[in-house]
Protein backbone atom coordinates (compact mmCIF):
# COMPACT_ATOMS: atom_id res chain seq x y z
CA UNK A 1 0.00 0.00 0.00
CA UNK A 2 2.83 2.42 0.83
CA UNK A 3 4.41 1.87 -2.57
CA UNK A 4 1.15 2.75 -4.31
CA UNK A 5 0.88 5.92 -2.23
CA UNK A 6 4.46 6.87 -3.09
CA UNK A 7 3.67 6.42 -6.78
CA UNK A 8 0.51 8.53 -6.39
CA UNK A 9 2.56 11.27 -4.73
CA UNK A 10 5.08 11.23 -7.56
CA UNK A 11 8.10 9.90 -5.70
CA UNK A 12 11.09 10.34 -8.08
CA UNK A 13 12.56 6.85 -7.55
CA UNK A 14 10.93 3.50 -8.38
CA UNK A 15 8.83 2.78 -5.28
CA UNK A 16 8.99 -0.98 -5.89
CA UNK A 17 12.68 -0.96 -5.05
CA UNK A 18 12.27 0.72 -1.67
CA UNK A 19 12.39 -1.12 1.64
CA UNK A 20 10.89 0.91 4.51
CA UNK A 21 12.35 -1.55 7.01
CA UNK A 22 15.82 -0.33 6.03
CA UNK A 23 16.55 2.43 8.54
CA UNK A 24 18.45 4.67 6.10
CA UNK A 25 15.76 4.37 3.44
CA UNK A 26 13.02 4.97 6.02
CA UNK A 27 14.62 8.20 7.26
CA UNK A 28 15.10 9.53 3.75
CA UNK A 29 11.47 8.76 2.89
CA UNK A 30 10.23 10.51 6.03
CA UNK A 31 12.16 13.65 5.15
CA UNK A 32 10.98 13.55 1.52
CA UNK A 33 7.33 13.28 2.57
CA UNK A 34 7.66 16.21 4.99
CA UNK A 35 9.80 18.33 2.68
CA UNK A 36 7.80 17.80 -0.51
CA UNK A 37 4.25 16.97 0.53
CA UNK A 38 3.22 17.52 4.14
CA UNK A 39 5.30 20.66 4.86
CA UNK A 40 4.17 20.85 8.47
CA UNK A 41 7.43 22.54 9.46
CA UNK A 42 8.92 25.68 8.03
CA UNK A 43 11.88 24.97 5.75
CA UNK A 44 14.45 26.01 8.35
CA UNK A 45 12.87 23.69 10.94
CA UNK A 46 13.26 20.56 8.81
CA UNK A 47 17.01 20.28 9.29
CA UNK A 48 16.74 17.74 12.11
CA UNK A 49 14.85 15.35 9.83
CA UNK A 50 17.05 15.95 6.80
CA UNK A 51 20.20 14.50 8.38
CA UNK A 52 19.51 10.76 8.21
CA UNK A 53 22.87 9.96 9.86
CA UNK A 54 22.32 12.14 12.91
CA UNK A 55 22.27 10.48 16.34
CA UNK A 56 19.40 12.81 17.27
CA UNK A 57 17.21 11.80 14.30
CA UNK A 58 14.95 9.46 16.31
CA UNK A 59 14.22 12.18 18.83
CA UNK A 60 13.37 14.62 16.05
CA UNK A 61 11.13 12.02 14.45
CA UNK A 62 9.26 11.38 17.71
CA UNK A 63 8.62 15.12 18.06
CA UNK A 64 7.50 15.24 14.42
CA UNK A 65 4.93 12.50 15.00
CA UNK A 66 3.71 14.28 18.12
CA UNK A 67 3.36 17.58 16.26
CA UNK A 68 1.30 15.79 13.60
CA UNK A 69 -0.92 14.21 16.30
CA UNK A 70 -0.10 10.77 14.94
CA UNK A 71 -2.48 8.24 16.56
CA UNK A 72 -0.01 5.36 16.20
CA UNK A 73 2.28 4.61 19.12
CA UNK A 74 5.74 4.86 17.58
CA UNK A 75 7.30 2.51 20.13
CA UNK A 76 4.90 -0.27 19.12
CA UNK A 77 4.54 0.40 15.40
CA UNK A 78 6.93 -0.70 12.67
CA UNK A 79 8.66 1.67 10.29
CA UNK A 80 6.37 0.42 7.51
CA UNK A 81 3.25 1.22 9.54
CA UNK A 82 4.46 4.69 10.48
CA UNK A 83 5.48 5.44 6.91
CA UNK A 84 2.10 4.27 5.61
CA UNK A 85 0.34 6.65 8.01
CA UNK A 86 2.54 9.56 6.92
CA UNK A 87 1.92 8.78 3.27
CA UNK A 88 -1.82 8.57 3.90
CA UNK A 89 -1.69 12.02 5.48
CA UNK A 90 0.31 13.32 2.52
CA UNK A 91 -2.22 11.89 0.04
CA UNK A 92 -5.06 13.55 1.98
CA UNK A 93 -3.26 16.89 1.91
CA UNK A 94 -2.55 16.56 -1.81
CA UNK A 95 -6.20 15.79 -2.48
CA UNK A 96 -7.46 18.67 -0.35
CA UNK A 97 -5.18 21.11 -2.14
CA UNK A 98 -6.61 20.05 -5.51
CA UNK A 99 -10.04 18.85 -4.41
CA UNK A 100 -11.95 20.85 -7.00
CA UNK A 101 -9.83 19.43 -9.82
CA UNK A 102 -10.18 15.85 -8.55
CA UNK A 103 -13.94 16.24 -8.10
CA UNK A 104 -14.22 17.64 -11.61
CA UNK A 105 -12.29 14.69 -13.02
CA UNK A 106 -14.39 12.24 -11.00
CA UNK A 107 -17.63 13.84 -12.20
CA UNK A 108 -16.44 13.73 -15.81
CA UNK A 109 -15.44 10.06 -15.46
CA UNK A 110 -18.77 9.20 -13.84
CA UNK A 111 -20.62 10.99 -16.61
CA UNK A 112 -18.59 9.07 -19.19
CA UNK A 113 -19.46 5.75 -17.56
CA UNK A 114 -23.13 6.71 -17.45
CA UNK A 115 -23.04 7.75 -21.08
CA UNK A 116 -24.24 11.27 -20.32
CA UNK A 117 -24.19 13.45 -23.40
CA UNK A 118 -23.35 16.53 -21.37
CA UNK A 119 -20.93 15.68 -18.52
CA UNK A 120 -20.70 19.36 -17.58
CA UNK A 121 -24.37 19.65 -16.61
CA UNK A 122 -25.01 20.54 -13.01
CA UNK A 123 -26.23 17.97 -10.51
CA UNK A 124 -29.51 18.19 -8.63
CA UNK A 125 -27.63 17.29 -5.46
CA UNK A 126 -26.79 20.57 -3.72
CA UNK A 127 -24.03 18.84 -1.72
CA UNK A 128 -22.02 18.66 -4.94
CA UNK A 129 -21.97 22.45 -5.07
CA UNK A 130 -20.36 22.89 -1.63
CA UNK A 131 -16.75 23.97 -1.28
CA UNK A 132 -15.45 21.39 1.17
CA UNK A 133 -12.15 23.21 1.55
CA UNK A 134 -13.46 26.67 2.35
CA UNK A 135 -12.75 28.27 5.71
CA UNK A 136 -16.49 28.45 6.42
CA UNK A 137 -16.92 24.70 5.88
CA UNK A 138 -13.88 23.85 8.00
CA UNK A 139 -15.18 26.08 10.80
CA UNK A 140 -18.60 24.46 10.57
CA UNK A 141 -17.08 21.00 10.92
CA UNK A 142 -14.98 22.17 13.86
CA UNK A 143 -17.98 23.74 15.63
CA UNK A 144 -20.06 20.61 15.08
CA UNK A 145 -17.27 18.39 16.41
CA UNK A 146 -17.01 20.51 19.55
CA UNK A 147 -20.77 20.41 20.01
CA UNK A 148 -20.77 16.61 19.77
CA UNK A 149 -17.57 16.34 21.85
CA UNK A 150 -15.62 14.59 19.09
CA UNK A 151 -11.83 14.88 18.98
CA UNK A 152 -10.76 16.76 15.85
CA UNK A 153 -8.42 15.22 13.28
CA UNK A 154 -5.93 17.39 11.35
CA UNK A 155 -7.91 16.47 8.23
CA UNK A 156 -11.36 18.07 8.65
CA UNK A 157 -12.90 15.55 6.23
CA UNK A 158 -11.94 12.69 8.54
CA UNK A 159 -13.51 14.62 11.42
CA UNK A 160 -16.65 14.98 9.31
CA UNK A 161 -16.68 11.23 8.71
CA UNK A 162 -16.53 10.64 12.47
CA UNK A 163 -19.42 13.08 12.94
CA UNK A 164 -21.49 11.22 10.35
CA UNK A 165 -20.78 7.90 12.07
CA UNK A 166 -21.85 9.25 15.45
CA UNK A 167 -25.04 10.74 14.00
CA UNK A 168 -25.94 7.48 12.30
CA UNK A 169 -25.26 5.41 15.42
CA UNK A 170 -26.58 7.72 18.13
CA UNK A 171 -28.98 10.21 16.54
CA UNK A 172 -30.95 8.05 14.12
CA UNK A 173 -34.68 7.56 14.72
CA UNK A 174 -34.15 4.08 16.13
CA UNK A 175 -31.29 5.23 18.37
CA UNK A 176 -33.31 8.16 19.72
CA UNK A 177 -36.31 5.89 20.32
CA UNK A 178 -34.13 3.43 22.21
CA UNK A 179 -32.59 6.24 24.26
CA UNK A 180 -36.04 7.39 25.42
CA UNK A 181 -36.97 3.97 26.78
CA UNK A 182 -36.84 3.08 30.45
CA UNK A 183 -33.11 3.11 31.33
CA UNK A 184 -33.46 -0.11 33.33
CA UNK A 185 -35.12 -1.83 30.39
CA UNK A 186 -32.60 -0.40 27.95
CA UNK A 187 -29.45 -1.10 29.91
CA UNK A 188 -30.46 -4.38 31.48
CA UNK A 189 -28.58 -5.94 34.34
CA UNK A 190 -25.19 -4.43 35.15
CA UNK A 191 -22.29 -6.61 34.03
CA UNK A 192 -19.37 -7.12 36.43
CA UNK A 193 -16.67 -5.92 34.05
CA UNK A 194 -13.79 -6.85 36.35
CA UNK A 195 -14.76 -10.55 36.17
CA UNK A 196 -14.46 -10.73 32.38
CA UNK A 197 -11.26 -12.29 31.07
CA UNK A 198 -9.70 -10.70 28.00
CA UNK A 199 -7.22 -13.50 27.47
CA UNK A 200 -4.39 -11.01 27.94
CA UNK A 201 -2.03 -10.40 30.79
CA UNK A 202 -2.88 -7.60 33.18
CA UNK A 203 -1.16 -4.30 32.39
CA UNK A 204 -0.93 -3.42 36.07
CA UNK A 205 -3.44 -0.61 35.77
CA UNK A 206 -7.09 -1.24 36.67
CA UNK A 207 -8.34 1.49 34.34
CA UNK A 208 -6.42 0.12 31.35
CA UNK A 209 -7.52 -3.44 32.15
CA UNK A 210 -11.16 -2.36 32.31
CA UNK A 211 -10.79 -0.43 29.05
CA UNK A 212 -9.37 -3.57 27.43
CA UNK A 213 -12.29 -5.63 28.73
CA UNK A 214 -14.78 -3.06 27.41
CA UNK A 215 -13.16 -3.04 23.96
CA UNK A 216 -13.15 -6.84 23.87
CA UNK A 217 -16.87 -6.95 24.75
CA UNK A 218 -17.65 -4.35 22.09
CA UNK A 219 -15.74 -6.44 19.56
CA UNK A 220 -17.77 -9.51 20.50
CA UNK A 221 -20.98 -7.50 20.14
CA UNK A 222 -19.97 -6.32 16.69
CA UNK A 223 -19.23 -9.90 15.65
CA UNK A 224 -22.64 -10.99 16.90
CA UNK A 225 -24.33 -8.18 15.01
CA UNK A 226 -22.44 -9.21 11.89
CA UNK A 227 -23.50 -12.83 12.36
CA UNK A 228 -27.12 -11.69 12.77
CA UNK A 229 -26.92 -9.73 9.51
CA UNK A 230 -25.43 -12.76 7.76
CA UNK A 231 -28.18 -15.03 9.08
CA UNK A 232 -30.88 -12.60 7.97
CA UNK A 233 -29.30 -12.42 4.51
CA UNK A 234 -29.22 -16.22 4.26
CA UNK A 235 -32.90 -16.42 5.25
CA UNK A 236 -33.82 -13.77 2.69
CA UNK A 237 -31.96 -15.64 -0.06
CA UNK A 238 -33.57 -18.91 0.97
CA UNK A 239 -37.00 -17.30 0.72
CA UNK A 240 -36.20 -16.13 -2.80
CA UNK A 241 -34.94 -19.56 -3.84
CA UNK A 242 -37.75 -21.53 -2.19
CA UNK A 243 -39.38 -24.54 -3.88
CA UNK A 244 -40.46 -23.14 -7.29
CA UNK A 245 -43.44 -25.49 -7.35
CA UNK A 246 -45.23 -23.11 -4.98
CA UNK A 247 -45.24 -20.25 -7.47
CA UNK A 248 -44.98 -20.43 -11.24
CA UNK A 249 -43.44 -16.94 -11.26
CA UNK A 250 -40.35 -18.23 -9.46
CA UNK A 251 -39.36 -20.53 -12.31
CA UNK A 252 -40.01 -23.79 -14.04
CA UNK A 253 -37.63 -26.02 -12.09
CA UNK A 254 -39.26 -29.07 -10.53
CA UNK A 255 -42.21 -29.32 -12.90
Amino acid sequence: MSKRKLCALGYPAPAQELDPNDESTFRKLVFWVEDQKISHYAIEDRAALSNADSADWNGAFQKYLSDLSCPIASDKATNAELLDWLLGLAVSIAFNENAALYRQKSAAELARLRGDSDPSKTSDNLLNELDYDSDEFRKGVSDLAKMLEIAEHPNHLITLRAICTLIQDRLSNSAVKQATEDPKKRLGKAYPLETYSTGLESMGDAALDNATRALRLLHVKHLRDLQTDINETIVAVQNLTANPKTDDKLGQIGR
